[in-house]
């Protein structure tokens, strides 16, 4: 026996498989043209998702405001600058904390340098002051500033970030909700 005809039973199981998986193949589709016409009355039956975000954006995403475009806006402006004042206001009183702060611990510092003789380490200091409650107290005034300034830093980032997006921020809003919709109803999101 030759080595060509030894491949032959081989190759012609290897055919037949792929005959029946192709013949499998076209069964489990069905005959097309039956199952595509009732699929598509019940595609097209389904409302919409994009309907409210089309009816309200007709001309697509809104474009983000630039500076020149945020700066003709009197009540933003406003706004802006009462936050200016108010972080002008938070910025002092965290000085004036932190003034009192580095004040008592400098005072404490001779007083105790006094009583034992020598300068004291900022480790025999800071384990000193641990536990001191006028001391923590002042760093506390310390601590709350500080996260004033923060919580007025992010407002006047919020401010600008909603007129920067007007509403480019709701079109977003209306487009994620509408791509979940379609996709829940099976349909293709945009």
């Amino acid at each position: 026996m030759s080595m060509q005809t030894a491949r032959l039973p081989r190759a012609a199981k290897c055919i037949a498989v792929c005959a029946l998986i192709a013949l499998g193949a076209l069964f489990s589709q069905g005959c097309g043209d039956d199952a595509e016409p009732a699929a598509a009355p019940a595609r097209d039956a389904a409302p919409n998702p994009y309907a409210a975000l089309d009816a309200k954006f007709p001309e697509g995403r809104p474009a983000v405001l630039g500076p020149e475009d945020r700066a003709q806006d009197p009540a933003y402006l406003d706004a802006l600058s009462a936050l200016q004042a108010k972080r002008t206001e938070l910025s002092q009183t965290l000085a004036a904390a932190q003034a009192k702060v580095d004040a008592f611990r400098k005072q404490y510092a001779t007083d105790a340098a006094k009583r034992i003789g020598r300068q004291p380490t900022e480790e025999d200091l800071d384990a000193s002051l641990h536990d001191h409650a006028h001391y923590q107290s002042l760093l506390k005034a310390v601590t709350d500033a500080q996260a004033a300034l923060a919580a007025n830093r992010a407002e006047a980032i919020a401010c600008i970030n909603a007129k920067r997006l007007g509403k480019a921020s709701e079109y977003d809003t209306l487009r994620r909700q509408a791509d979940r919709a379609a996709l829940a109803a099976g349909l293709p999101a945009r």
